[in-house]
C-alpha cells in the first residue's frame, strides 16, 4: 500500500522532531544530497555526509536549519541558515556560512536541485535584508543643534555677539 504525500511529510516531520522538538515545519525535502567542504589547501573534499536533506522552520532561533540525515554516519549534519552567502554552480550549491567555512551541496536528482538553489538564494536575500534593517535600527542618532538660537533678524554685529554669548 502506497503512503500519501501528506502521510510521508507527517512521518518525516515526526522523525525530525525527535532530533529537534523546536522544528515546526519542513520547507523543503531533497531525497538525496551529499556534502563537500572546500579549503584553500585541499580544494573540494567529499565529507562523510549524505542522505535526505531538509530545510526546516523552527519555533525558536535559529528559525531555519538545513539538515542532512546522514546515512553513512549516525551524526546528523546541520547548518544555521542566517548570515550565509550562496552561489549556484553547475554541479553544486555553494554555501559560505557565518564562520566563513565553504560547503558544497550536491543533489542526486537533477529535478530537485533548482528547488534547493531557489530556496537557498531566497533565504540569503531575506537574511541580508533583515541584517540591513537591524543595522539601520542600531545606527546612532546624530542630531544637529544650531550654533546659535534661531532669530529672525540680526541687525548689528553687537546683537550677533549677544546671541552667540547666550544673552539675547
Amino acid at each position: 500500500m502506497m503512503r500519501s504525500e501528506g502521510a510521508k511529510a507527517a512521518e518525516n516531520l515526526m522523525v525530525l522532531q525527535k532530533y529537534d522538538n523546536d522544528i515546526v515545519a519542513i520547507a523543503l525535502l531533497i531525497s538525496h544530497a551529499a556534502l563537500y567542504s572546500c579549503s584553500e589547501i585541499d580544494g573540494w573534499e567529499k565529507c562523510n555526509v549524505e542522505g535526505p536533506l531538509f530545510i526546516v522552520k523552527r519555533s525558536t532561533e535559529p528559525r531555519r536549519l538545513l539538515i542532512i540525515m546522514n546515512r553513512i554516519d549516525p551524526n546528523v549534519w546541520t547548518l544555521r541558515m542566517e548570515n550565509m552567502r550562496v552561489q549556484v554552480d553547475n554541479t553544486y550549491d555553494i554555501i559560505c556560512d557565518k564562520m566563513e567555512k565553504v560547503w558544497g551541496l550536491w543533489v542526486a536528482d537533477k529535478d530537485e536541485r533548482p528547488k534547493l538553489s531557489q530556496i537557498l538564494q531566497q533565504y540569503e536575500e531575506e537574511y541580508s535584508t533583515k541584517r540591513l534593517e537591524i543595522a539601520k535600527e542600531q545606527l546612532p542618532v546624530h542630531r544637529t543643534k544650531p550654533l546659535a538660537p534661531q532669530h529672525e533678524e540680526v541687525k548689528v554685529a553687537s546683537d550677533l555677539l549677544k546671541i552667540l554669548r547666550g544673552r539675547s
